[in-house]
């Protein structure tokens, strides 16, 4: 059955109504800018996303995460903001807690702060 959004797992359910319709909008300009590594408008599109409520940004941590990844900003380079961003989904999240712990142990380890990384992992297990 074809829905009319692109990327329908924002919220399988039809749009009844016109706010809603156009968050599905934007969730597929998001996921269609990401695919044109355009992410300059993904940014904006995630940006627009996770201020609503009806857009749980929990779910979706992966997405902005990989945004952040893609960000071309020397001010970030060394990985403090993706670090940033995993420990407040850490914090929200409540159950995918070890994905989590998981990608940040696997940035602390490729910005080569080893000795962070294992305190993390002992402070959580």
């Amino acid at each position: 059955m074809a829905t009319e959004f692109l990327f329908d797992s924002f919220d399988s359910r039809p749009a009844r109504n016109p706010r809603k319709q156009h968050l599905k909008t934007v969730y597929d300009i998001m996921h269609l800018s990401i695919l044109r590594r355009d992410f300059e408008r993904a940014k904006r599109s995630w940006s627009i996303l996770i201020r609503c409520p009806e857009f749980d940004a929990n779910h979706h941590w992966k997405l902005g995460l990989g945004m952040i990844l893609n960000w071309d900003d020397e001010e970030y380079s060394d990985g403090q903001q993706q670090l940033d961003f995993l420990k407040a989904m850490m914090l929200r999240e409540k159950g995918n807690k070890e994905e989590i712990l998981l990608e940040i142990i696997l940035l602390l380890i490729k910005t080569k702060r080893h000795r962070e990384a294992l305190d993390e992992l002992e402070l959580k297990v």
